[in-house]
């Protein structure tokens, strides 16, 4: 069985942080897998890992990556789109296009830099061993082909030891864009990831 905390960011600076490593043990149901999700804590790998690795040595690690050109055009939509409920986020200027946001630097520094992959997983690996972490391809995690979407999960239970189940999906986030990336965005992106 697989049980998945309600709760996350205990390792980032977030509230929950305050109350403390047996609150965070005590999420979890003795006798099953656990586990839970962020992405935040690829984004201060040193802090967030160094501190698992303190309090929760022999975890593992299912690291999801996708295309990160369209990883940063789907948040880009997905910015849009809730507007202005993402004002508070502070990564894009909603009055210029997704190319004009892109040659800001600052988003360079913060925004596309999350797609870097490469360098999370080096600082992970200094703490944690290959044997630790699982790497997954987001695309294929959610491919609308049942059996590379079934493989994909397949290699996830036999990682964590648990049985292999058949899984069903539903496309929640499957939206579609007010209109495509322009060539301009694309090809600065290939070149922005190219370099990574």
């Amino acid at each position: 069985c697989l049980h998945r905390a309600e709760y996350g960011f205990w390792f980032s600076p977030y509230p929950i942080h305050d109350q403390g490593v047996q609150w965070y043990y005590d999420e979890f149901k003795e006798g099953m897998v656990n586990g839970e999700k962020s992405p935040q804590y690829c984004h201060k790998p040193d802090h967030s890992f160094g501190l698992m690795k303190e309090h929760i040595p022999d975890c593992k690690f299912i690291l999801c990556m996708r295309n990160p050109i369209t990883r940063a055009f789907s948040a880009w939509n997905h910015y849009v789109a809730v507007w202005p409920k993402s004002k508070p986020w502070g990564i894009f200027d909603v009055k210029k296009s997704f190319y004009e946001n892109l040659l800001d630097v600052e988003l360079q520094e913060s925004f596309l830099f999350a797609g870097c992959y490469n360098w999370a997983i080096k600082r992970i690996l200094l703490l944690y061993s290959m044997e630790q972490l699982h790497f997954v391809v987001q695309e294929r995690l959610v491919s609308k082909n049942k059996e590379i979407m079934q493989e994909e999960w397949d290699k996830i239970a036999d990682f964590l030891g648990i049985t292999k189940r058949r899984v069903y999906q539903s496309y929640i986030h499957d939206r579609h864009y007010p209109e495509p990336m322009s060539s301009s965005a694309r090809d600065f992106l290939n070149g922005y990831y190219y370099q990574h």
